[in-house]
């Protein structure tokens, strides 16, 4: 470490600095989780004892259930889950607004459909009328010829 000012020659005692915390150089790109799906933490800031590296060592070999952050990784696992939230929110937004286009557009291709349906029923009918129009005036020029004949005779 560094050491602090003074002079050890003088007779007096030199101290070493504690070294500044140590940021992370770059962005953080995993994730692992630090609550519950109810916001419930699972990781607890520890406070640094003496007996804790010896307790380190001895269960090294074992599951060990307790973690120990920094309060520089800490802050960082909370900037994290913020970020996270905040994207989660996001997407959920991003969902919503997807599945509410989805469902107009259902709702426009069905009304769309209703139409197509209609405007080929109207034309069924438009046939229909036109023959039968066309069956009548035949009807009634023969008989008006017909009748013309037998006025004429």
């Amino acid at each position: 470490g560094r050491l602090s000012k003074g002079s050890a020659d003088a007779g007096e005692a030199v101290v070493p600095e504690p070294e500044p915390p140590v940021l992370p150089s770059a962005p953080i790109y995993g994730w692992i989780s630090v609550c519950l799906k109810d916001g419930t933490m699972l990781i607890q800031q520890a406070a640094r004892d003496a007996g804790a590296e010896e307790h380190a060592q001895t269960t090294s070999d074992e599951e060990s259930k307790d973690v120990t952050l920094s309060a520089v990784e800490w802050e960082a696992c909370h900037q994290e889950y913020e970020a996270s939230l905040r994207k989660v929110d996001g997407l959920s937004k991003r969902l919503n607004q997807m599945g509410s286009e989805m469902l107009m557009a259902f709702e426009m291709r069905t009304v769309l459909s209703e139409l197509q349906m209609g405007v080929r029923r109207a034309r069924e009918r438009e046939g229909q009328m036109a023959e039968v129009s066309s069956m009548l005036h035949q009807e009634l020029t023969s008989r008006s010829r017909a009748s013309w004949r037998g006025r004429r005779a």
